[in-house]
């Protein structure tokens, strides 16, 4: 696979109507090539790169979210200093696994199953966008498993070039029932490169600056749940 694939996903998401990263007309470009996978960001998202062998977990170990698949991750964090963030609190990471290893892995054969069936058939995504209560929430295909469902589902598309295939969209995952706080968007590319081979998930984190940074006073007993999900 060749730059092209992650070059496209920062553009998209630099390009995006969302404010998510400053814009630097003198910003540098930073190229990471790895085991034949290799991709370019903006020193705006950040000036580090940590690369991690994941060996994966057991297809049975009990696990909030679901156990991980054998992998190799890109960390992308700012500043120098130890340790380094775990991949959901960096500005952003990548994943690129062997789909061959998804075999025994029900949550990835499933997200792949269903990524598959939307590049095949290309329904309107629109749909998507709009939440369910239930088991009937019509959820977009995301690797890692997280121990969550996704509250909130936006600018979904539909992205494809010489070497991978896939979706860009805006999510949060919770818990519960609450107020949306800008830490809590993820930007995030779920593909699958056009041989099938690999699929490769990257999640940024982007600063979406009509929400508030910070958590304010919440009363659980006056919340309204009905207006929340109406909105």
């Amino acid at each position: 696979m060749k730059s092209k694939l992650l070059v496209l996903f920062i553009a998209l998401l630099a390009m995006s109507a969302i404010p998510a990263f400053a814009q630097d007309n003198g910003s540098t470009t930073h190229h990471i090539a790895f085991d034949g996978f290799s991709f370019s960001f903006d020193a705006q998202v950040a000036n580090n790169v940590s690369i991690t062998q994941y060996p994966g977990d057991a297809s049975d170990l009990a696990m909030a979210g679901a156990p991980e698949v054998r992998h190799t991750e890109f960390v992308l964090y700012s500043g120098g200093g130890i340790p380094i963030p775990a991949a959901f609190e960096a500005p952003g990471f990548v994943r690129v696994y062997n789909t061959a290893d998804f075999a025994g892995y029900a949550w990835h054969e499933t997200q792949l199953a269903q990524l598959q069936n939307l590049l095949e058939n290309k329904p309107d995504l629109a749909a998507h966008m709009v939440l369910q209560q239930g088991d009937s929430d019509p959820s977009l295909p995301f690797i890692p498993g997280v121990p969550a469902g996704q509250v909130m589902r936006a600018r979904a598309a539909y992205v494809e070039t010489d070497e991978v295939k896939g979706i860009v969209y805006m999510t949060i995952y919770r818990q519960d029932a609450a107020p949306a706080y800008a830490y809590e968007f993820m930007y995030t590319f779920q593909g699958i490169s056009t041989d099938g081979a690999h699929y490769i998930s990257a999640v940024f984190r982007p600063i979406p600056f009509a929400f508030p940074a910070e958590i304010e006073a919440f009363n659980p007993t006056t919340f309204d749940v009905s207006l929340y999900y109406a909105n």
